[in-house]
């Protein structure tokens, strides 16, 4: 799926009407800091995107046929536990779609992990939303979603009625259909476990209700996604907090994620994370070109390591909060990095001494980004 498609799926979201749900990682995020990025750097009007021929210079050559295929979804669903998990590991996906409508596949969708959500969005606007235990409450006058207390995690609430009628349950929970206003997609909402919601929009019941049945919840419900570098000797209490995925020549991988200080549990985009410390963006989602990429910054240029490097002069102007920040473009995948306020480590020296590229054969990639962490 090209960048435009990409694009023009999260404007047409914004633009709606939508339940609350629809306010979620993926949408937020690119409604945010990545969106306002590519606006600047005019990467979603950029012709080279518009045609595809960025996934053959980025990664025609580098990923071979067959290599590192993302793994099908099987048609059997893994029933989800008694009880939904407080957290979920965004470097390993809790829930993935089963059953999608005709000529849809799991590898046309944009998914992104956080602790609170893990959600996949489809080319013409077919999402699955799954929430962690807590993140979603149903009271007799509203559907509130959000980190109760925590003002980094604002929540989001509309009243019961939005939520639509009650229908059959769903594996024993409630289960609640919102018809579309017009022509366009319903919303069904179902408690998959013990305090965990989930949200599935398509255009018909029977579809949502066809997907609802065959989500797969566990470990195993996705392939982990791959990096073609990894972050070493940074601080022991790094964590990665949210990964944004996509996939391309049969590789999943990941195109956005960042980093905190520390765990932090929040709907990644409502708000900018606390002690957020980096935020890397990489691969063909991008563009491959870091003249392109910051476009009208004001940056400076260094050689790091032999390759070319694009340094920001003002980086705040940049991303709201960073401190540092460059591009390059290592193996022919462009990779950005901007570190913030929290940061012990400017982005010139991680990329000199802590980023560890993997080479152009995915065989090789990681699925743990920052060395000695485990999945």
């Amino acid at each position: 799926m090209l960048e435009h498609a990409v694009s023009e799926l999260f404007e047409q979201q914004a633009a709606e009407d939508p339940p609350p749900t629809r306010a979620s990682v993926i949408a937020a995020a690119r409604r945010g800091r990545s969106r306002r990025r590519r606006r600047r750097a005019a990467i979603a009007a950029s012709p080279v995107l518009a045609t595809g021929a960025v996934l053959a210079i980025a990664l025609g050559g580098i990923i071979p046929a067959g290599a590192y295929h993302a793994t099908p979804t099987p048609t059997a669903p893994a029933a989800a536990a008694s009880q939904a998990p407080r957290l979920f590991n965004p470097l390993r996906p809790y829930a993935s779609p089963g059953w999608l409508p005709a000529g849809q596949s799991v590898t046309q969708f944009v998914a992104g992990f956080s602790p609170l959500e893990d959600q996949y969005s489809g080319p013409t606007d077919v999402v699955l939303t799954v929430y962690a235990r807590g993140v979603c409450r149903l009271s007799s006058r509203s559907f509130t979603c959000g980190w109760p207390g925590d003002q980094a995690a604002p929540q989001n609430s509309v009243p019961r009625i939005d939520v639509g009628r009650q229908i059959s349950d769903l594996s024993g929970h409630a289960a609640y259909w919102k018809l579309p206003a017009g022509p366009g997609i319903g919303a069904l909402t179902w408690q998959y476990a013990a305090g965990g919601w989930a949200v599935v929009t398509v255009p018909g019941l029977r579809d949502a209700l066809r997907m609802a049945h065959s989500v797969r919840f566990g470990k195993a419900a996705s392939p982990l996604a791959a990096f073609p570098f990894q972050l070493t000797g940074v601080p022991a209490d790094w964590r990665v907090n949210s990964v944004t995925t996509k996939v391309d020549h049969g590789v999943r991988y990941a195109f956005s994620f960042s980093v905190t200080a520390g765990p932090v549990n929040t709907i990644l985009g409502l708000t900018f994370p606390p002690r957020q410390v980096v935020t890397v963006e990489m691969g063909p989602e991008y563009g491959s070109s870091c003249k392109s990429y910051f476009a009208n910054a004001s940056y400076r240029r260094q050689l790091i390591d032999g390759s070319e490097t694009f340094v920001l002069r003002r980086p705040s102007a940049w991303d709201s909060g960073a401190k540092s920040g460059l591009c390059t473009v290592a193996d022919r995948v462009l990779a950005s990095v901007i570190t913030y306020g929290q940061s012990a480590v400017a982005a010139t020296d991680l990329l000199a001494h802590h980023m560890r590229f993997l080479g152009p054969d995915p065989a090789n990639w990681t699925t743990r980004p920052i060395a000695g962490q485990r999945n």
